[in-house]
């Protein structure tokens, strides 16, 4: 495997692509845990969006609508806003 610095190409030691290989598998584990995160967070609040009632008391749930739940994670790593919006 080669890399490139500017104008030079050099050839990797087998040490360095070790560990570009268990970062890329970490990487990949950590988006596992940060779509469960997203997932648990989500299902979090639908559960208290169906508790919840107008006077902000807590009642049994009598009704069950259907729910879709998606839960996303950027392929690019970075921080990104997140708006919420209710319909």
């Amino acid at each position: 495997m080669h890399v490139r610095h500017g104008t030079t190409t050099r050839t990797l030691a087998e040490s360095e692509i070790a560990q570009r290989y268990r970062d890329r598998f970490q990487a990949a584990s950590d988006d596992v845990d940060r779509l469960r995160q997203v997932a648990d967070a989500g299902r979090s609040y639908l559960s208290d969006y169906l508790t919840r009632t107008v006077d902000g008391s807590s009642a049994p749930v009598t009704y069950y609508p259907g729910w879709v739940s998606l839960a996303a994670v950027p392929t690019v790593r970075g921080t990104y806003p997140l708006t919420t919006r209710a319909d």
